[in-house]
């Protein structure tokens, strides 16, 4: 039985170390939130909770016992309290949430109780069981299962709330997880500690609660974010099992010689070795990186091999996945995001994406004035979430997506895109090196991403140039063929179709492949759509609906390039429709506000819209591709969308199309007012 009690009395010491350790972690926090503030107090009452079961575990006497009983009854009063209220309170921001009078009502009641323990109303008297003193509980203890119970099925009901109204993945992930192990592990053990003495069920194997109950407090600590996961934390915490090891040797060797007063020594003996192995730990690791490669070594060798490796590329894909890949495994960030800038209505695109949501980061480059790239676009310099009071806006967005850190990639102070760094992590401790190296990165890759559009412009520049003297070639070598064959097909019409077809296959690749210089007017592009609309061949009984906003200015356009954009989409739509029931295009211009502040040229948009017989999903990428068509049988060559998307780059525009097989199709341009 001595050595059965010496093991319950090494579980409940191991229990006080970690509840003394938690708390010094807490108290050190430099920024202490509402929820780790509360977090101290109940981690507080288990410590008072564990020292007075030492005490009862080891009392020489009734009167102690009593003494102690009644300081355990009112800690625990308490405790039940505490835990409705912070599992009440607790939510997935650190905004401190305000208190109410049903909020206080258990702190009411668990006073109400506790004064029931001040004058021993709830314990008959001390008697002996198995060589222990305890405490024989009067029939008004009942008030405290009842308090338990209530309090405990009112936790529940919480969480199964939070549960069902969560609006994220990961926190509904989260109380999955304390609903079906915490809140169980929790619930027996203090069941076991609380509510079994009163019904006479007990053995000294119940006190090894108070150890579930310091473990599920110290994970907890960390599984939600109210401790911070620092370097001193880190070091510190990995030297308790050591100690424990320790301990629990001294605890087997000497366990016939223990007594209350040993136990309690063997309180400030195990922090002690905590200690030690900690300071041993750290000289260790000072002394091991005086003659071994040790971390700033194998950092600045990381550093070496970046700044190596980053000019090498010359696509930019491979170039987005390294940098992904690099940020995450020297600087152990779990979600990283890399957004490309692009001239364009919604400048910013995901380039790459891991751990992060994706449909949260396409809200957030889509949505005008966003805190985040506001302060981005402005400052131009990092920004990190942990700089900014939990209150403000900036905080709680970046919060909400689980940002840490936006970084900027400036070429003389223009914006070629931004890396968010992120976790799960509520507050996390960001070394100052890290900050000036992720500063240095940031350069570093907007040199590679320039040089990588210095090439493929000058690779693009190559192969048009190619393309050029390979049309001009066809060109000279044909066109005399053509000629011939023009006036010599003997009144052959499918000859002279297909001389007609190579001619203007020659003449469409010469204006691809040598382009004409833009020649800028000012023009309505209403006017201009109705001028292509007089010229475009359109089937009998289509209607054209035209949306024309009035409030679009003239901008300087090539119109003749620009007039064969809009009739080949014309062209293409009345084709789509041809054999459909419903015969309409619709064509719609408005004005659009830009969502970025970088660039602040408001924007012309045009719409084509038909009902027609769609376009497959595996050809949407392929449609503006030189020489692809759908419709050769028809005398396409596909080089009209070409020339066409050609045409609104040059004008520094986009043309994009969207298609649902049998619903329709939809070409949408954007044009800048001020052609640069």
């Amino acid at each position: 039985m001595a050595m059965l009690i010496n093991l319950i009395n090494y579980f409940l010491v191991f229990s006080t170390g970690i509840e003394i350790i938690l708390i010094w972690l807490l108290l050190r926090q430099k920024n202490r939130s509402f929820f780790s503030s509360t977090y101290i107090y109940v981690v507080l009452l288990f410590l008072i909770d564990t020292f007075a079961s030492i005490i009862i575990l080891n009392s020489p006497s009734p009167e102690i016992t009593l003494i102690t009983s009644n300081t355990r009854f009112i800690t625990e009063c308490f405790i039940i309290a505490i835990l409705y209220n912070f599992a009440y309170l607790f939510r997935f921001t650190s905004t401190p949430p305000k208190l109410s009078l049903k909020n206080t009502f258990t702190f009411i009641i668990a006073l109400v109780l506790s004064i029931g323990g001040l004058f021993n109303i709830l314990i008959e008297d001390i008697q002996i069981v198995q060589w222990i003193y305890l405490a024989e509980f009067s029939f008004y203890y009942w008030a405290m299962i009842i308090f338990f119970a209530g309090v405990f099925y009112l936790i529940f009901i919480n969480i199964i709330s939070k549960y069902r109204f969560a609006r994220r993945q990961n926190e509904a992930g989260t109380i999955k997880e304390i609903l079906t192990i915490i809140f169980p592990l929790t619930f027996i053990s203090l069941f076991t500690l609380f509510i079994l003495p009163f019904l006479k069920i007990f053995h000294p194997l119940f006190f090894s609660g108070y150890f579930v109950m310091a473990v599920l407090l110290i994970y907890s600590a960390f599984r939600f974010y109210i401790l911070d996961a620092d370097d001193y934390s880190f070091k510190l915490l990995p030297q308790i099992p050591t100690a424990g090891i320790i301990l629990l040797i001294f605890y087997f060797l000497f366990y016939e010689d223990m007594n209350l007063l040993t136990v309690l020594l063997s309180i400030p003996g195990f922090l002690f070795l905590v200690l030690m192995s900690n300071y041993i730990n750290i000289n260790f690791t000072t002394v091991y990186k005086k003659f071994q490669l040790g971390q700033t070594e194998d950092l600045d060798q990381k550093i070496e091999e970046f700044s190596t490796n980053i000019v090498k590329f010359i696509d930019i894909i491979q170039l987005w996945n390294y940098i992904a890949k690099f940020i995450q495994e020297t600087f152990h960030f779990k979600k990283i995001a890399v957004i490309s800038f692009q001239y364009d209505i919604t400048p910013y695109q995901i380039e790459t994406l891991v751990g992060f949501n994706e449909e949260d980061f396409k809200k957030l480059l889509s949505e005008r004035n966003s805190p985040i790239l506001e302060v981005l676009e402005s400052d131009r310099n990092i920004i990190s979430k942990f700089e900014y009071p939990d209150d403000t806006i900036l905080f709680q967005k970046m919060d909400s997506l689980n940002i840490y850190l936006g970084i900027p990639l400036l070429k003389q102070n223009e914006i070629l895109g931004v890396i968010f760094v992120g976790g799960d992590r509520k507050s996390i401790r960001i070394p100052q090196r890290h900050f000036q190296l992720l500063k240095l990165f940031s350069t570093q890759i907007a040199f590679a991403i320039d040089n990588i559009q210095t090439i493929q412009k000058t690779m693009q520049a190559q192969k048009m140039a190619e393309i050029g003297m390979l049309a001009s070639q066809l060109a000279h070598d044909f066109q005399s063929f053509i000629s011939i064959v023009k006036l010599e097909n003997h009144g052959n019409s499918r000859l002279s179709d297909h001389a007609n077809y190579a001619e203007k296959l020659v003449q469409d690749l010469l204006k691809y492949a040598r382009p004409q210089e833009l020649k800028l007017n000012l023009v309505n592009i209403n006017h201009l759509i109705e001028m292509s609309l007089d010229l475009a061949d359109l089937s009998p009984h289509v209607v054209i609906e035209k949306h024309f906003s009035d409030s679009i200015p003239e901008i300087n356009v090539d119109i003749n390039q620009l007039r064969r954009v809009f009739t080949n989409l014309i062209e293409n739509s009345n084709r789509a429709i041809k054999n459909t029931e419903n015969k309409r295009i619709k064509i719609t211009t408005k004005p659009l506000r830009p969502v970025s502040k970088v660039q602040r040229n408001p924007w012309i948009y045009i719409e084509f819209l038909d009902e027609g017989s769609g376009i497959p999903e595996e050809q949407l990428d392929k449609i503006f591709d030189p020489f692809f068509t759908t419709h050769r049988e028809v005398g396409g060559n596909g080089m009209g969308l070409a020339i066409a998307k050609q045409i609104i780059t040059r004008h520094h525009g986009f043309i994009d199309v969207t298609s649902r097989p049998g619903k329709g199709t939809i070409f949408n341009i954007r044009l800048p007012y001020i052609i640069i």
